[in-house]
């Protein structure tokens, strides 16, 4: 995967990711294995920083499969004093939402 776009924000932070190389070497990968693949990465997206990554992701929703190899992420991220962490991420592709991760 190809992460195309990182910032440190205090807002979301975005990122554009698609597949560079095949999951399985000689076949092509589908946007919609592109999209459960960038779900992976959404917790690194989630809490950019060098604290490490705090959870994991527990919750997909999709309203429509991906079009084209480009799946974009919008992540917001909350940490408190007492060790509880939240985030979830917009979903997108070129032509517009496609779900949400939580």
């Amino acid at each position: 995967m190809a992460f195309t776009e990182w910032g440190d924000a205090t807002g979301p932070t975005y990122a554009w990711i698609r597949q560079v190389r095949p999951l399985v070497e000689g076949e092509v990968t589908s946007p919609f294995v592109t999209v459960a693949m960038a779900a992976d990465a959404a917790s690194a997206t989630y809490h950019w920083g060098t604290e490490g990554l705090r959870y994991i992701n527990t919750d997909y929703t999709l309203a429509r499969e991906p079009v084209g190899d480009y799946i974009g992420l919008a992540a917001t991220s909350h940490t408190s004093q007492d060790g509880v962490a939240a985030g979830a991420a917009a979903v997108f592709d070129v032509p517009g939402p496609i779900g949400q991760w939580i």
